[in-house]
């Protein structure tokens, strides 16, 4: 008989973030089943990241629009968005 393959679990995305002055760092380690973390900092000011925790310093205030991609053993993925606000001193 074949053997039934074990079903890969979906990725479930989470993160918090902290704000310290210009500079926002978020870490992943919520998420569940996840290889892969991509994060994309919002705004005109924002950029991008990998791993479970990144940073991105911002030289604009206002509110940030956070997302976490999270990539499963299998190869799906999931997100997660958030807003926080950052102050330029």
């Amino acid at each position: 008989p074949t053997p039934t393959p074990t079903p890969v679990p979906d990725p479930i995305a989470g993160f918090s973030c902290t704000v310290v002055g210009d500079t926002i760092t978020c870490n992943g380690s919520s998420s569940s089943n996840a290889v892969a973390y991509n994060w994309t900092f919002g705004g005109a000011d924002g950029g991008t990241g990998s791993g479970v925790i990144a940073s991105h310093q911002y030289t604009i205030s206002g509110v940030k629009t956070i997302r976490l991609t999270v990539t499963g053993p299998g190869g799906n993925t999931d997100f997660d968005t958030d807003q926080y606000t950052v102050t330029i001193p």
